[in-house]
């Protein structure tokens, strides 16, 4: 399991490079469906595939990764995986953003800032690149979580190291994300926030 996470890792990398070939053959030796059994300690497998599909662009790939997206997002609501269910949200509303269903990307990436809100999500949104930026544009321009929205959209434009937090609920706290290089970062004063998620 261990050597297949740094494997998926490294497949992910190669995406980030444009590297959709090193997916492609990925998914020829990786073989799985979406009604195939779901297994938690691959979900970063799953994620990964659905990430190749992305890349690829086409209606069967998308669709595919729908598929996928539809299954994780499930069991990780009937799990209580707050967290994933943001992060596989936020996938989703950039598949049906790619299929030329605005209004539904709308309506999935608010469920997604709903969700997020309270616990001051960063990463997840803005690990994505262009694709969510422009979602969460159009989520201020139709007043979807504006607030939210505007704060992630904020925290992009200063390199996600904005000076001041936002949290309506809560101090921000380290997440999953890099914590160890902003610790870094806060102790030596270069930071006064730390991004969370």
């Amino acid at each position: 399991i261990a050597e297949a996470h740094i494997t998926a890792q490294q497949i992910q990398f190669k995406l980030a490079q444009d590297n959709l070939d090193a997916g492609l053959a990925w998914l020829e030796t990786h073989p799985a469906r979406p009604d195939d059994k779901f297994i938690y300690l691959r979900q970063d497998e799953y994620l990964t595939r659905i990430r190749v599909l992305m890349h690829q662009h086409t209606s069967d790939s998308l669709a595919e990764a729908r598929q996928w997206l539809d299954k994780l997002l499930s069991c990780a609501a009937a799990d209580g995986r707050q967290t994933d269910q943001v992060k596989i949200l936020v996938l989703k509303a950039i598949v049906d953003a790619h299929t030329n269903n605005g209004e539904q990307a709308l309506l999935t990436l608010k469920q997604a800032l709903t969700l997020a809100e309270p616990e001051n999500y960063i990463r997840t949104f803005l690990d994505e690149g262009q694709p969510l930026i422009d979602l969460l544009h159009r989520a201020i321009k139709y007043n979807i979580v504006p607030v939210y929205a505007t704060h992630l959209l904020k925290a992009g434009q200063a390199d996600s190291s904005p000076s001041r937090p936002y949290s309506p609920t809560a101090r921000a706290r380290i997440r999953s994300g890099q914590p160890w290089k902003n610790l870094r970062r806060m102790v030596s004063g270069e930071s006064k926030y730390i991004p969370v998620r």
